[in-house]
């Protein structure tokens, strides 16, 4: 299964971005990165369908 998949899934869920935030708040410095820059990447490209999600999201980190 494509990992974008699995984000956008999430992204789909206020309850499972509030969760999913607090998770990665608690990751180490570099693969919270990696995942800040999935993220956002995925905003870039529909930011109409996954900004405020996203944004949702990255404020919990």
């Amino acid at each position: 299964m494509d990992g974008n998949f699995t984000f956008f899934r999430i992204l789909n869920h206020k309850q499972v971005r509030r969760i999913y935030g607090k998770v990665l708040s608690n990751l180490g410095v570099d693969t919270k990165e990696v995942v800040i820059n999935l993220l956002s990447d995925i905003k870039n490209e529909d930011p109409n369908m996954f900004g405020n999600s996203v944004d949702d999201v990255l404020k919990a980190i």
